[in-house]
């Protein structure tokens, strides 16, 4: 997991499934606070993964979970199971809502 200056940010990739959900939940357990999760790299994702997506999203408080999705089938995932109501996405990394927020730094 990389750090922003204001949010944690977590890269996943290749297929994210039922077999590979126990190891995304493990990673995806540290964060409790507004968070990034980059999906650029994922090459197909199940229902299991949405699930630990979603409880992420709730965890962190709606709309505190910012979700990179390539254009494409992921997008269309993305849409088709209304993810927009639990979080942000957005398609690159240069997203005005994924830039640094001031009012979010971590102290220390």
């Amino acid at each position: 997991m990389q750090t922003t200056d204001s949010r944690p940010v977590v890269a996943l990739s290749g297929d994210l499934d039922i077999y590979t959900a126990p190891d995304m939940r493990e990673e995806l357990a540290r964060i409790t606070e507004p968070a990034i999760v980059d999906l650029t790299k994922v090459q197909f994702i199940d229902a299991a993964a949405l699930t630990e997506l979603a409880l992420l999203a709730r965890r962190v408080g709606r709309g505190n979970l910012t979700l990179i999705v390539p254009r494409g089938f992921l997008t269309r995932l993305m849409t088709l199971v209304e993810f927009e109501h639990l979080c942000t996405i957005v398609s690159d990394r240069r997203h005005r809502s994924v830039e640094t927020h001031p009012d979010r730094r971590r102290a220390g």
